[in-house]
């Protein structure tokens, strides 16, 4: 009887040793062959897996390490799982932040966080879209301008209107096409303000408290102290 219980002790340590420490002997000294890499978006962006193919030829341990504290830090990721695969490989999924705004720059949208992180790129939009008229490409995890970061504040106030989904961008100006009418905006002003001033306006345009209605102006001039309405010839 005693030495069935011996046995049986034995067998549970035995087997409770091989949980344990085998993972962990794996984890050190497995060298890692390949990393896959996947988001809600399809693959990672490019920028972070060539970051993770650097790692390859490290122990899983070593590289879980490593990537996890970069992943915690990293400005486009929302939340992350790392797993070993066996032989020799690893898995990473990630929970990229989700695109609020877009801007249009050499004929690519890029997709931007609600602080104005750039996460994402594609050939066409549904979201509210700055068109900008410079030259250039932007990198993923790189942050935009306040300027457009507040003409995209102001796009989505203005969503209101339901007939807004693009404006263009200058460098002293913000245009935006609302019901046929051409809207500039001063590119940093007070959004409430700014927002306010377009339902008011529109509100007596609709109503012909102006002497004029909506179908009679060309041109809405809000980078003023006193709103300028331009009417059509």
């Amino acid at each position: 009887m005693k030495k069935a219980r011996l046995f049986k002790l034995l067998s549970i340590l035995l087997i409770f040793s091989f949980i344990f420490f085998i993972p962990q002997i794996i984890s050190k000294t497995v060298k890692i062959k390949k990393i896959e890499c996947l988001s809600q978006f399809g693959n990672c962006p490019n920028e972070l897996k060539g970051y993770f193919d650097k790692n390859i030829g490290r122990s899983y341990w070593d590289i879980k390490k490593e990537i996890s504290k970069a992943l915690k830090e990293n400005a486009l990721v929302s939340d992350f799982l790392i797993q070993f695969k066996l032989p020799n490989s690893i898995k990473i999924e990630l929970v990229l932040k989700e695109p609020w705004a877009s801007v249009f720059l050499n004929n690519v949208y890029y997709f931007v966080t609600e602080d104005g992180v750039i996460i994402h790129a594609d050939t066409k939009s549904n979201l509210v879209n700055l068109n900008l008229s410079e030259n250039g490409e932007f990198k993923f995890g790189q942050e935009i301008k306040s300027s457009y970061l507040n003409a995209l504040k102001l796009l989505k106030k203005l969503e209101f209107t339901k007939s807004v989904k693009t404006c263009n961008i200058k460098t002293d100006e913000l245009i935006c096409n609302i019901d046929g009418i051409a809207v500039r905006f001063p590119v940093e002003g007070d959004i409430d303000y700014l927002t306010g001033a377009v339902r008011l306006i529109f509100s007596r345009l609709n109503e012909g408290k102006e002497g004029f209605r909506m179908e009679d102006v060309a041109e809405i001039d809000l980078r003023f102290k006193d709103p300028i309405l331009r009417l059509l010839k």
